[in-house]
């Protein structure tokens, strides 16, 4: 061992410890865990699956639905409620067809003496009348006869040759309008106006409800009335007489009231005082013709006391419900007018010089009543 030779020694310092680290997997080989992470779900964008339509379609198709429900859907859904209402016909088709039978179609029309314009006016007609044709040669008008016996022409586009509706035996029951007129509906609530039947029409009704009635029209068509103002009985019945004919007839005439003035007309559009009393002994349930001979025999006469100061009939003595047969004063032959006794010594009349029949106070010394009565006639029941 030489000089420069010391034996081994242990080292108390402390040493420094190099850790070496070990190899870190790269980003290829780390496993991702199950399901996204936070990290991941950040700016994470999903591409929307794509629909087999198009927007734009789906918003046509649902505008169509919408249309189609307001103006198809809603109209059949009210139009077959209306439709529950109406029920089968009441009785087998039979046909009623007549040659020489027409109805009247118009709201009323005119029977004239001869087939033109400006003819002379024979009498009124009112709607669903029927008439026997008398003669077609006319282009424009035709030769016809009334129930009442009264001839005369009427214009072609007021009738009809499909007289179906006048069948009796068609029909449920028999109408008779009570009013001034009654409006003929397409439907049972409203609807279009198809007819204005005036007061004393006859219809013929194949349905009813509680509150509405189903008449039979020309060329197979139904129109729909309410059961107000109208008078109700089987198709083959005639209007019953009231227990106060004098009251009734009464009543149904003041419905005239300050109507126009037309000689030989029948309805509030146009009356004279002899169309007023055929009108109210129909509905009274009068048998009577639609002519002043008819008129006049109605009743019984009777005689009044004589009124010293105008040397004629004292009316103060007449009761509500006389008919007064009066001179025309105009020197036509046999033609007459009529006044109506009313209550409270009131009369209604059509006076010389007015355009309306009104009621007047029989103590009116202007009318000139007293000088021109002829005759008194008094209804009995």
């Amino acid at each position: 061992m030489t000089g420069n030779t010391e034996p081994n020694k242990i080292d108390d310092r402390p040493r420094k410890i190099k850790i070496v680290p070990k190899a870190l997997p790269g980003p290829s080989q780390i496993s991702p865990p199950e399901g996204p992470s936070s990290e991941d779900v950040r700016g994470l964008y999903v591409t929307k699956k794509r629909s087999r339509f198009p927007s734009w379609l789906i918003a046509v198709l649902i505008a169509f639905i919408l249309i189609a429900g307001i103006f198809w859907i809603l109209p059949r859904l009210f139009r077959d409620k209306e439709q529950i209402e109406m029920p089968v016909q009441t009785a087998a088709e039979i046909s009623y067809a007549q040659e020489n039978l027409v109805v009247v179609t118009a709201n009323s029309s005119w029977l004239y003496k001869e087939p033109r314009r400006g003819a002379v006016r024979v009498a009124e007609l009112l709607f669903n009348e029927g008439l026997e044709l008398l003669d077609a040669s006319d282009e424009r008008y035709l030769l016809v006869n009334t129930q009442n016996g009264l001839q005369g022409y009427i214009l072609r586009t007021d009738v009809s040759a499909d007289a179906s509706g006048l069948d009796p035996k068609q029909a449920l029951l028999k109408v008779i309008i009570i009013t001034s007129s009654k409006d003929i509906m397409s439907h049972t609530q409203g609807g279009t106006v198809l007819a204005r039947a005036p007061l004393g029409s006859v219809l013929y009704a194949d349905y009813q409800d509680s509150q509405v009635l189903r008449i039979r029209l020309p060329q197979g068509v139904g129109g729909w009335i309410s059961k107000h103002d109208v008078f109700i009985m089987e198709p083959e019945q005639n209007l019953p007489e009231p227990d106060d004919l004098q009251s009734a007839l009464v009543s149904t005439a003041l419905a005239f009231n300050r109507s126009t003035w037309v000689p030989n007309g029948i309805t509030t559009a146009g009356i004279d005082m002899a169309g007023v009393l055929y009108l109210a002994c129909r509905i009274s349930g009068l048998e009577v013709q639609r002519n002043p001979a008819s008129i006049s025999a109605l009743g019984e006469k009777i005689s009044l006391p004589v009124n010293p100061e105008t040397n004629s009939f004292d009316l103060r003595y007449a009761q509500s419900g006389d008919i007064l047969i009066l001179d025309t004063l105009e020197q036509q032959g046999e033609k007459v007018d009529f006044a109506l006794i009313l209550p409270d010594e009131q009369v209604l009349l059509h006076r010389i010089g007015s355009s309306t029949i009104s009621t007047y106070s029989l103590t009116n010394k202007n009318l000139g009543l007293a000088g021109r009565i002829k005759e008194i006639r008094r209804l009995s029941n």
